[in-house]
């Protein structure tokens, strides 16, 4: 990782199969799939922009990482971002934007 530029793409799908392994894994260690997912959103904003549909469903996995080890403030906050960007791009009536709904009034 330190050889390459951040926003490598060939980094990024290093990234991406590794958050792959470890949520396929058994035993998952949910704070490298955190920080890994982390990274993934940086480079998608770089790439694609903050409000790419992409970002949005990559947040939305990093919400739902977060809500998973107890980070509820952030989960929040992390998931809210997603939903407003989804809802842009996939509309109110997404099962996907309906699912973020569900999620972010069970934890307020």
């Amino acid at each position: 990782q330190a050889l390459l530029h951040p926003y490598n793409l060939s980094l990024l799908q290093s990234q991406t199969s590794l958050l792959q392994a470890v949520l396929a894994s058994d035993n998952k260690d949910l704070h490298l799939a955190i920080r890994t997912c982390g990274s993934i959103v940086a480079t998608y904003r770089q790439l694609y922009g903050s409000r790419h549909p992409m970002t949005g469903l990559q947040l939305h996995t990093l919400g739902d990482l977060l809500a998973a080890v107890g980070h509820h403030t952030d989960s929040h906050r992390v998931l809210a971002a997603a939903r407003d960007m989804l809802r842009m791009s996939h509309g109110r009536d997404h099962p996907i934007v309906n699912d973020l709904d569900r999620l972010l009034d069970a934890t307020t």
